[in-house]
């Protein structure tokens, strides 16, 4: 059975997410808590940053009818 190639992650910083959406990044942070975006905290304690999954981003853009140059 062939394994299927990972697909790399395309990840951005909660700034850059929050600018793609029009919100603060205080609120990308709360859409991470809510489990509306996907990502992952660098290691190294609880004030590390976030790095968001771009695809979440853009999935969520989407369900919020925003189009992808907004």
């Amino acid at each position: 059975m062939r394994k299927k190639p990972a697909v790399p992650a395309v990840e951005v910083t909660s700034a850059i997410a929050a600018e793609l959406l029009g919100v603060h990044p205080r609120t990308v942070l709360r859409m991470i808590r809510r489990g509306d975006l996907v990502a992952r905290q660098l290691t190294g304690g609880p004030t590390m940053p976030y790095l968001i999954d771009l695809f979440s981003v853009e999935a969520l853009k989407k369900k919020r009818g925003q189009s992808a140059q907004d």
